[in-house]
């Protein structure tokens, strides 16, 4: 006669846990995956990440936006592998004519549009109210001018003043000044 001991039956137990547990994970993850099929449709395109799309785009704007959609679509998402397969220098595959993304509305397709965007802060100019000085021809003074001046002028502008008020002052007529001199410099 045979009989079962001990340690036998401790692998049948361990075994046969094991097979359940398998089996059970592998049924739900099965009826997971089934109800996500059924939930979108089988043609469906898996998501891009628009951010991982626009990390590439200010990467490489000489490469086409939907290009690289169609790259990180086909490695899965992978925006270290499509940047190794730009940079290796053999540019990415184009896409085929099926392929159609949802291309989001993006500041750089509207500058690539030609229309320029909106901004939400007006110029320097009309934000400092300083169109009336515009006209001047130069408010600050040249290395000739500055000569002659006391050494009491020269500790004084050296020297930051105890008052608060005279402080604010000196800085908005410099920050007034760069100004510009910076508008003067572009024109």
């Amino acid at each position: 006669e045979q009989s079962i001991n001990m340690p036998q039956l401790a692998v049948l137990l361990i075994l046969g846990f094991l097979v359940f547990r398998w089996y059970w994970s592998s049924s739900s993850a099965s009826s997971s995956s089934s109800s996500t099929t059924a939930a979108t449709p089988t043609n469906a395109q898996p998501r891009i990440n628009p951010a991982h799309v626009e990390q590439l785009v200010q990467m490489f704007p000489q490469v086409d936006r939907r290009s690289i959609m169609w790259e990180l679509q086909r490695n899965g998402g992978n925006v270290q592998a499509a940047t190794e397969t730009v940079l290796s220098g053999r540019g990415l595959q184009t896409p085929p004519a099926s392929f159609q993304p949802a291309m989001p509305a993006t500041p750089s397709a509207t500058r690539a549009s030609g229309s320029r965007p909106k901004s939400t802060h007006p110029d320097l100019i009309t934000r400092y109210n300083l169109s009336s000085r515009l006209g001047q021809t130069s408010d600050i003074p040249s290395s000739t001018e500055q000569a002659p001046e006391s050494e009491s002028g020269k500790k004084q502008k050296q020297a930051w003043s105890a008052n608060k008020n005279e402080r604010q002052a000196l800085l908005q007529k410099r920050r007034e000044e760069m100004i510009l001199a910076a508008r003067r410099k572009m024109e």
